[in-house]
């Protein structure tokens, strides 16, 4: 029996479309123009949620206060953790970036794994354009999550593809 021949590019695209919209957010800015290679899957998680946080002007913040149902959950959790001091230098709107920041934090991190299986797929698509079921199936299964940098995601994803091919 021959087994199914699965499209690299067609599977990261139909994986993108199946991503919400924090995963895309993400992806959007984190992949801007480059590919991050070296750079770390952490780190990219940082600096994405201060970019989003840094970027809004004093309306938008007050409207994340007043739209955000978990809004006042992360304002008194950047307290509680440390990351905002209550003293004489207490600056309200920077307490709120703060909270927005760790928010953005929280939730990217909450479907990095969807990100990263779809950024091996994406990643291995030129130099494999067609991969077997079964080392699909693989990189699906893949917990992707505990390396540190993007060139790590794809290193492990042409590794399964070449035990697959092996087999």
């Amino acid at each position: 029996m021959t087994e199914l021949t699965i499209l690299t590019a067609e599977k990261a695209e139909e994986l993108y479309e199946e991503l919400p919209t924090t995963a895309r957010d993400f992806i959007s800015e984190a992949f801007d123009g480059m590919q991050p290679y070296q750079r770390g899957i952490a780190d990219s998680v940082y600096e994405y949620a201060a970019n989003q946080a840094d970027g809004l002007n004093n309306s938008q913040i007050i409207r994340w206060l007043d739209t955000d149902s978990d809004s006042f959950y992360w304002m008194e959790s950047v307290i509680k953790e440390g990351l905002v001091i209550t003293d004489r230098s207490y600056g309200f709107y920077n307490h709120v970036q703060t909270a927005i920041q760790r928010q953005t934090e929280d939730e990217t991190f909450e479907v990095l794994k969807d990100v990263l299986r779809w950024y091996a797929c994406a990643a291995i698509a030129e130099a494999y354009p067609a991969i077997s079921e079964g080392a699909a199936d693989a990189i699906d299964a893949h917990d992707f999550a505990a390396l540190e940098t993007f060139d790590d995601v794809k290193s492990d994803a042409e590794n399964i593809i070449q035990v697959w091919d092996e087999e």
